[in-house]
């Protein structure tokens, strides 16, 4: 999979498109990419979650799940 930046997957109006929900977490996805991110249940109290929205709103679950994608990649690189 790509590593994409936040600016990639928020820029141009990108969408985020509700795919599915798990384990008390709400799954989108940002269009024209296969990044694929969780907001928690408990997250969305008073909120509303449309099917789509503009990337740009979701930021804030968008970035932590970089983070951890990003610490992943360097925790497979350390231990091959």
């Amino acid at each position: 999979m790509k590593n994409y930046t936040m600016t990639d997957l928020v820029r141009n109006e990108r969408l985020a498109r509700f795919t599915f929900y798990r384990d008390e977490n709400l799954f989108y996805q940002v269009d024209e990419t296969n990044v694929e991110y969780p907001i928690p249940v408990e997250d969305t109290k008073g909120g509303t979650f449309l099917a789509e929205q503009k990337a740009l709103t979701h930021m804030r679950w968008i970035k932590p799940h970089l983070a951890r994608l990003d610490e992943a990649e360097q925790a497979r690189k350390d231990n091959e």
